[in-house]
Protein backbone atom coordinates (compact mmCIF):
# COMPACT_ATOMS: atom_id res chain seq x y z
CA UNK A 1 0.00 0.00 0.00
CA UNK A 2 1.25 3.35 -1.21
CA UNK A 3 1.10 6.58 1.24
CA UNK A 4 1.64 9.90 -0.49
CA UNK A 5 2.53 13.42 1.54
CA UNK A 6 2.30 16.86 0.00
CA UNK A 7 5.73 18.32 -0.76
CA UNK A 8 5.58 20.90 1.42
CA UNK A 9 5.17 18.86 4.82
CA UNK A 10 8.41 17.26 4.08
CA UNK A 11 11.50 18.64 5.99
CA UNK A 12 13.79 17.20 3.79
CA UNK A 13 14.61 15.06 0.97
CA UNK A 14 13.36 11.82 0.07
CA UNK A 15 15.41 8.78 -1.28
CA UNK A 16 13.57 5.88 -3.15
CA UNK A 17 15.12 2.74 -3.60
CA UNK A 18 14.16 0.44 -6.37
CA UNK A 19 14.90 -3.12 -6.73
CA UNK A 20 14.72 -4.18 -10.18
CA UNK A 21 14.41 -8.50 -11.47
CA UNK A 22 16.41 -9.98 -14.03
CA UNK A 23 13.68 -9.55 -17.05
CA UNK A 24 14.28 -10.41 -21.13
CA UNK A 25 15.22 -6.90 -21.66
CA UNK A 26 18.02 -6.42 -19.43
CA UNK A 27 19.07 -9.65 -20.52
CA UNK A 28 19.01 -8.11 -24.51
CA UNK A 29 20.63 -4.84 -23.09
CA UNK A 30 23.41 -6.95 -20.90
CA UNK A 31 24.11 -8.58 -24.54
CA UNK A 32 23.90 -5.95 -26.71
CA UNK A 33 26.71 -4.04 -24.31
CA UNK A 34 29.18 -6.96 -24.27
CA UNK A 35 29.15 -7.15 -28.03
CA UNK A 36 29.69 -3.89 -29.23
CA UNK A 37 33.63 -2.96 -29.96
CA UNK A 38 35.57 -0.43 -27.76
CA UNK A 39 35.63 3.07 -30.02
CA UNK A 40 38.95 3.19 -31.67
CA UNK A 41 41.68 5.68 -30.62
CA UNK A 42 41.95 8.50 -32.97
CA UNK A 43 45.63 8.41 -33.50
CA UNK A 44 47.07 11.61 -32.04
CA UNK A 45 48.65 14.07 -35.07
CA UNK A 46 52.33 13.78 -34.61
CA UNK A 47 52.99 17.85 -36.04
CA UNK A 48 50.51 18.76 -32.82
CA UNK A 49 52.47 16.78 -30.63
CA UNK A 50 55.55 18.01 -31.74
CA UNK A 51 53.87 21.72 -31.17
CA UNK A 52 52.72 21.18 -27.98
CA UNK A 53 56.07 19.82 -26.91
CA UNK A 54 57.97 22.59 -28.30
CA UNK A 55 55.26 25.07 -26.53
CA UNK A 56 55.91 23.53 -23.01
CA UNK A 57 60.11 23.66 -23.61
CA UNK A 58 59.71 27.48 -24.80
CA UNK A 59 60.89 29.99 -22.10
CA UNK A 60 58.20 33.00 -23.18
CA UNK A 61 55.74 30.59 -24.12
CA UNK A 62 53.43 30.66 -20.46
CA UNK A 63 53.53 32.61 -17.30
CA UNK A 64 54.20 29.38 -14.98
CA UNK A 65 57.00 28.02 -15.04
CA UNK A 66 56.86 24.02 -12.90
CA UNK A 67 60.17 22.63 -12.66
CA UNK A 68 60.12 18.95 -11.73
CA UNK A 69 63.52 17.14 -11.67
CA UNK A 70 65.35 19.50 -12.90
CA UNK A 71 62.96 19.51 -15.95
CA UNK A 72 61.14 22.61 -16.42
CA UNK A 73 57.67 22.96 -18.07
CA UNK A 74 56.45 26.14 -18.78
CA UNK A 75 52.43 26.26 -18.60
CA UNK A 76 49.78 28.98 -18.94
CA UNK A 77 47.75 29.93 -15.88
CA UNK A 78 44.41 30.27 -17.32
CA UNK A 79 44.89 26.68 -19.15
CA UNK A 80 45.45 25.42 -16.05
CA UNK A 81 42.94 26.95 -13.86
CA UNK A 82 39.76 25.42 -16.24
CA UNK A 83 41.16 22.58 -16.33
CA UNK A 84 41.55 21.81 -13.03
CA UNK A 85 40.18 22.89 -9.73
CA UNK A 86 42.83 23.04 -7.85
CA UNK A 87 44.81 24.97 -9.87
CA UNK A 88 41.76 27.35 -10.07
CA UNK A 89 41.66 27.84 -6.36
CA UNK A 90 45.56 28.10 -6.30
CA UNK A 91 45.48 31.08 -9.31
CA UNK A 92 42.27 32.81 -8.26
CA UNK A 93 41.65 32.41 -4.68
CA UNK A 94 43.27 33.56 -1.50
CA UNK A 95 45.91 30.94 -1.40
CA UNK A 96 49.80 32.42 -0.74
CA UNK A 97 50.09 31.39 -4.29
CA UNK A 98 48.14 33.78 -5.84
CA UNK A 99 50.50 37.09 -4.04
CA UNK A 100 53.77 35.02 -4.75
CA UNK A 101 55.88 35.58 -7.83
CA UNK A 102 58.16 32.02 -6.81
CA UNK A 103 56.50 28.98 -4.81
CA UNK A 104 59.17 26.63 -3.65
CA UNK A 105 58.10 23.53 -2.27
CA UNK A 106 59.71 20.00 -2.38
CA UNK A 107 58.75 16.59 -2.53
CA UNK A 108 59.36 14.08 -0.05
CA UNK A 109 59.62 10.41 -0.96
CA UNK A 110 60.94 7.33 1.08
CA UNK A 111 64.60 7.64 -0.58
CA UNK A 112 65.25 11.03 -0.90
CA UNK A 113 66.07 13.60 2.18
CA UNK A 114 64.97 16.96 2.09
CA UNK A 115 67.60 19.59 0.76
CA UNK A 116 67.02 23.16 0.71
CA UNK A 117 66.73 24.35 -3.09
CA UNK A 118 66.91 27.85 -4.76
CA UNK A 119 64.90 26.61 -7.51
CA UNK A 120 62.03 28.12 -7.85
CA UNK A 121 59.01 25.24 -8.57
CA UNK A 122 56.13 27.15 -9.09
CA UNK A 123 56.22 30.91 -10.49
CA UNK A 124 52.79 32.34 -11.22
Amino acid sequence: MAQFCKRELLSDSIVIGVKLRRTQLLDQFDRALTLQRPMPLKAFPKNLEAAWNNEFQRTGSGDVKITIQEQTIYASSAILAKRSDYFQRMFEGSWAECNRSCNNQQQITDDSSINDSDDCLLTA
